[in-house]
């Protein structure tokens, strides 16, 4: 594993205002775009942006080194193996400067003041843990990744055949519309439960309270769920700024992912969620409810070898 570097150059130990960790797979020319957005989105801020490269096929980390040379605020940790998400931005965590920290994706691009808008919203707010903004997609439209957390309802009616149908048939979708976050006014700030990993900012003291960044037994999904959750546990809150927005292409590098083991990770992922974060017999109840989804997406990820 490389340690990370700024541009292969050395490394100042004073701290600065902001640290941008971005984790790249396979996203070339999204992470370009991500990276030349952020720098001009940084203003006057003291900042850098820490590229983690997890063993890209397709020239993602030679990008960097070259088109993103001569720009100090660029650094760059350039891993021989895939070591997914959650490790991945806490290497870059491991390696950041920065009193307040962004993790992006790399199929993010900003538009807008969108950084310097949240540590100012985090400065002037002890109370609040994490802020993200409004994800909009290439249509225009305000994406639905900030959501609630999933209750025993919402795992039956979203995580079951037949409690999808009883959602849609009965309930008219409301189970889901709750879950997405449909039912409330995407206007200015609002309080939410979970905040997508996509965009979101947190401080470093933040940080050490809950007692680090991603839980690396999440290593794709399921991080920021759990990232939210002890946050709210240790007495903070999660505000989603509506009135700041990026551009969020969406799953740039899990749609490289087979299905089978996608959706394998992603059950296991809210298994793990309930068994942290949930009475033992809630997770039991959970763990019944997708016994059936475990087992096709298991045997889809078998066939297909990932």
């Amino acid at each position: 594993m490389s340690s990370p570097t700024a541009r292969d150059g050395g490394i100042s130990g004073e701290p600065i205002d902001l640290s941008v960790l971005v984790v790249s797979w396979n996203t070339r020319d999204l992470l370009r775009q991500c990276l030349g957005s952020a720098l001009k989105n940084l203003g006057g801020m003291s900042a850098e942006i820490i590229v983690v490269d997890n063993a890209s096929a397709d020239g993602s980390a030679e990008m960097v080194r070259r088109e993103f040379a001569p720009e100090p605020r660029v650094r760059l940790i350039a891993n021989p193996r895939n070591e997914a998400f959650a490790r991945g931005n806490n290497q870059a965590y491991e390696a950041a400067r920065g009193e307040f920290l962004a993790v992006v994706n790399p199929d993010v691009t900003f538009t807008g003041p969108v950084l310097r808008g949240m540590v100012e919203y985090l400065h002037g707010r002890p109370a609040v843990g994490i802020v993200s903004c409004n994800l909009v997609g290439t249509d225009g439209s305000s994406q639905s990744l900030h959501r609630r957390f999933p209750s025993l309802g919402i795992v039956l009616c979203q995580w079951t055949r037949v409690g999808r149908r009883v959602d849609q048939w009965l309930l008219g979708g409301w189970v889901r519309r709750r879950y997405h976050l449909a039912d409330i006014r995407r206007e200015g700030a609002a309080s939410v439960d979970q905040a997508a990993a996509a965009c979101l900012m947190v401080r470093r003291s933040t940080v050490e309270r809950i007692g680090g960044l991603f839980d690396e037994r999440f290593p794709i999904f399921f991080n920021d769920v759990d990232l939210s959750r002890r946050v709210w546990k240790a007495g903070l809150e999660v505000h989603v700024l509506y009135n700041l927005s990026v551009t969020h292409h969406g799953g740039a590098s899990i749609k490289q992912m087979h299905p089978g083991s996608k959706n394998l990770q992603l059950i296991d992922g809210l298994r793990r969620y309930y068994d942290l974060h949930e009475p033992r017999w809630k997770g039991r109840v959970v763990s019944f409810l997708i016994s059936a989804k475990r087992r096709r997406a298991a045997r889809a990820a078998a066939r297909s070898g990932a």
